[in-house]
């Protein structure tokens, strides 16, 4: 009897440690996973929660005016209704295609810019870069201001 209680404790010991084996292989890979799918967002046109993204930046593009200098209280209303939208959208992405709560995926991110692995740093330090691309209001106004520019270039007659 106590030798099939040990059999069996080993067993779940083993099955234990698979699982946690598993879960921090899981872990490794949702940083480059998430990274994978934001650092080229633009190409995930066929994702209804992208779109959400998109829409809005086309909706409000043009109230960035390219030669302007100043900003006004309306942008950073729009950066601030662009970074909550960015938000939901990315826990969507985060839930639904890699089953990781926004909390978890942060403490990853933590764990993969203190890694010893300059792959898995990296890869942090860029899907940072994204977020710092939303959290700036710097950055997101001279995005929006670069797409005036560009739709004004093609609105242009040759």
């Amino acid at each position: 009897r106590s030798s099939r209680h040990e059999a069996s404790s080993v067993r779940a010991e083993v099955e234990g440690e698979m699982k946690e084996w598993q879960a921090r292989g899981k872990e490794r890979r949702v940083v480059a996973e998430a990274l994978e799918y934001w650092e080229e967002y633009w190409l995930q046109f066929d994702d209804p929660e992208m779109m959400r993204l998109f829409n809005f930046e086309l909706q409000h593009y043009r109230s960035f005016d390219p030669d302007a200098d100043d900003y006004e209280l309306e942008h950073t209303r729009l950066h601030e209704a662009y970074r909550s939208l960015f938000e939901a959208v990315c826990e969507s992405h985060l839930r639904a295609r890699l089953d990781c709560t926004p909390r978890r995926f942060v403490e990853v991110l933590r764990a993969d810019l203190a890694s010893s692995d300059p792959p898995r740093r990296r890869k942090a330090a860029d899907f940072l870069d994204i977020v710092d691309k939303v959290d700036s209001f710097q950055r997101f106004a001279e995005s929006m201001r670069a797409a005036a520019r560009s739709a004004r270039w093609l609105d242009e007659p040759d």
